[in-house]
């Protein structure tokens, strides 16, 4: 009787691939927020005033919720 002995990857190994991987795409986005901060910084000014303001109208939108309970 033929066994294969061909083993998939050992799970410790899984997993220490996995956490590579998330470490690489970390650094790639964080290599490209750092290149795009130093491209176009009006771009990215525009970016986090339109993010303050969302959140700001968030803030009021559920101020104005807790003023009517």
């Amino acid at each position: 009787m033929l066994r294969s002995t061909a083993r998939h990857g050992s799970p410790l190994r899984d997993w220490e691939v996995i956490r590579m991987l998330k470490k690489v795409i970390t650094w790639a986005i964080v290599l490209f927020i750092v290149y795009y901060l130093a491209t176009r910084p009006a771009g990215a000014a525009n970016f986090v005033h339109h993010v303050f303001n969302g959140l700001h109208s968030a803030a009021n939108s559920m101020a104005k919720f807790v003023d009517t309970l």
